[in-house]
């Protein structure tokens, strides 16, 4: 037997449970198949949870379907929330901005609802900068959901940084709420905006309210952490209380290098940035920047500052920081500075940042062309900068200037077998090495040197006292 007609009206299939069980169940006999109203396939969605079904069912219902215009039921205002909270969930954007005008201009909602709505829109169409300003015209309307939109700007404005602000909202969206991550988060923002002891009292109010709120856990550590620092960070910061120029970059690095330990990298990058702009050639801020940008998932702009992606040694960060209050006193004395840019070249080589180190290396042996000391550095720079022949005249250079100067040797005879190919050379240039200064390192080198040129004894002779000088191992001399 064949199925009767199906009726003509127009609707919705919408993917919901009871309404395929509904069209699952046969036709009483001699009846037409039940249709279910739109009313009742809105009912069903929004049990559901269809929102794809709810925006076309509310959409139905706010058309004439005789004209295809715009119809005006009794419940539009609720029918318009639901169409546009559902296209704004399905980031439906250029539909939700199309429904959002429609409501406009037939004034089925007040101008801070449509606010709120301009607001939510721009946040999925990813613009938090129109999302701040729409929230901030929704708040001034007083609505009665005001508090939960003061959150809304305190979270966008936390995320883009605006410590100060963001604080301000969390401070007004607390008035009326108890929320340990609301608090947590207030906390986190007067940290950033350099107001510890107001940071320090919230989060321990957070802890109070709920101990095992995941946000409150992730920032409790930070916070007790802080409190071991809390006299050094007070120190610094009378200090910056009257430091002006150049000499409020020494305390605003080391307060960041604290906060930086403790694990508050904003605010270690707000103090860093601080500290840069008092002196740009200070290497232990550009490193630490370069780091914490890394660490806040901002490579590119790491990249961009030229810092590497080794993470610094803080005993590193701190002799950098020495030498760089050398460098920016600039005494009239050349060869001091040059001594200072040759010691942070040396640092930032050891540190992995060659592209920072060859910048202070090039410098020096510019300022003081006859020091053996600061022309080697150059060359080692050169070298891990991958520029071979320039290092091997400088490392030339600098043993014509200081025949006693190992360092110096060792990398002209490391240049010679790597560069040349020259093992002769090579060979002669380590020994000068070897006879100042024994080093492991130097003699494996000459050791593969002479067997490459079937110098077979010799290099024996070199592996016998490699073994001895390898630790662990026994010396029997």
């Amino acid at each position: 037997m064949s199925l009767p007609p199906i009726a003509t009206r127009s609707f919705v299939l919408i993917r919901t449970l009871p309404l395929v069980l509904l069209a699952a169940l046969p036709p009483a006999r001699g009846a037409d198949p039940a249709v279910p109203s739109l009313r009742d396939q809105l009912r069903a969605a929004q049990s559901a949870e269809d929102t794809s079904a709810l925006a076309e069912i509310c959409r139905q219902l706010l058309t004439d379907p005789a004209t295809g215009k715009p119809a005006h039921p009794a419940d539009a205002a609720a029918l318009t929330k639901t169409l546009i909270e559902a296209q704004i969930s399905e980031h439906n954007i250029d539909q939700a901005r199309a429904t959002l005008a429609r409501i406009e201009s037939e004034h089925l909602h007040p101008p801070g609802t449509i606010a709120v709505w301009r607001g939510e829109i721009a946040l999925a169409a990813d613009k938090p900068d129109e999302a701040i300003a729409a929230w901030r015209a929704a708040l001034a309307a007083h609505l009665p959901e005001s508090a939960r939109f003061q959150e809304k700007l305190a979270a966008l404005l936390r995320e883009r940084g605006n410590w100060a602000a963001a604080a301000d909202y969390y401070r007004q969206y607390l008035k009326p709420n108890t929320d340990a991550a609301g608090h947590a988060n207030y906390a986190l923002c007067l940290l950033n905006a350099s107001r510890l002891d107001d940071a320090d009292r919230e989060i321990r109010v957070a802890n109070r309210l709920d101990a095992t709120d995941s946000r409150v856990k992730s920032l409790l550590p930070i916070f007790d952490r802080l409190r071991a620092q809390a006299a050094a960070l007070r120190a610094l910061t009378a200090k910056l209380a009257t430091a002006t120029g150049e000499a409020a970059a020494g305390p605003l690095f080391e307060r960041a290098l604290i906060y930086y330990y403790v694990g508050a990298n904003h605010a270690a990058l707000r103090d860093v940035d601080a500290a840069l702009a008092a002196d740009p050639g200070a290497r232990a801020a550009q490193l630490l920047k370069g780091r914490l940008l890394r660490v806040l998932n901002r490579d590119e702009e790491a990249v961009a500052l030229r810092v590497a992606p080794a993470e610094p040694k803080m005993d590193d960060l701190r002799r950098l920081h020495a030498l760089d209050t050398t460098v920016a006193a600039g005494p009239p004395d050349s060869a001091k500075i040059a001594a200072a840019l040759a010691g942070r070249a040396a640092i930032l080589l050891g540190a992995d940042q060659p592209v920072l180190a060859l910048d202070d290396a090039a410098r020096a042996a510019q300022l003081n062309p006859r020091n053996a000391e600061a022309i080697v550095v150059h060359a080692a720079a050169l070298l891990r900068n991958e520029r071979s022949v320039e290092a091997l005249a400088a490392a030339r250079r600098a043993t014509e200037l200081d025949a006693r100067n190992a360092d110096a040797w060792a990398l002209l005879g490391r240049l010679e077998q790597d560069t040349r190919v020259d093992f002769p050379a090579a060979i002669d240039a380590l020994s000068r090495a070897l006879s100042i200064r024994e080093e492991l390192k130097w003699l494996q080198r000459r050791e593969h040197c002479l067997r490459a040129l079937g110098r077979i004894a010799e290099a024996d002779r070199d592996a016998g006292r490699i073994l001895r000088l390898q630790p662990g191992k026994a010396n029997p001399s």
